[in-house]
């Protein structure tokens, strides 16, 4: 009779190990941040809401919000989402509401280990920004995703944050 007991523990042992595993992989990092003199090129994909995009130079300021999980440093495991817009050069502020943001090229992708270039439309929803300084801007984003994410177990993205400014959106 002690051996049913003895199973039942190493079970329970097991079903907690693997929890705790669960919890690593899905922490979600973000990363806010904006670049200037680019420009968001996008080619439409015939026959479905996908789009090939490509962050060129040029003369708009592009915004990127990014959520990655993370599996204690496995990389096989980090799955990324980014949400990228642009905005006028020389705007101090900005608001884009529902079929703005296609105007905007307001796009949501993701990709699990290695990039790829496509991503969909983000059509409803708001984004707003304010320019605090020359390297940083202060923008709210309450979107929905076009598809949600089930990766990242997510649907819409709302944010109210502060975006730096970087050489490069990676």
């Amino acid at each position: 009779m002690k051996y049913p007991y003895l199973i039942l523990l190493l079970l329970l042992t097991v079903s907690a190990c693997k929890k705790k595993e669960e919890q690593e992989i899905h922490s979600v990092y973000e990363a806010y941040y904006f670049t200037n003199n680019k420009q968001i090129e996008m080619t439409p994909y015939a026959g479905s809401n996908s789009l090939r995009y490509n962050v060129v130079s040029g003369n708009k300021t592009v915004f990127q919000y990014s959520a990655q999980t993370s599996n204690s440093g496995v990389r096989h495991y980090a799955h990324t989402g980014y949400l990228r817009f642009q905005a006028d050069s020389g705007a101090t502020s900005f608001s884009y509401t529902d079929s703005v943001l296609a105007e905007h090229l307001t796009y949501y992708y993701s990709m699990a280990g290695s990039p790829r270039n496509w991503g969909t439309y983000v059509g409803k929803g708001t984004i707003q920004g304010e320019k605090l300084a020359n390297s940083t801007w202060r923008v709210y984003i309450d979107v929905t995703l076009y598809s949600p994410d089930t990766y990242l177990n997510i649907s819409g993205i709302k944010e109210n944050e502060v975006f730096t400014e970087t050489d490069e959106l990676k």
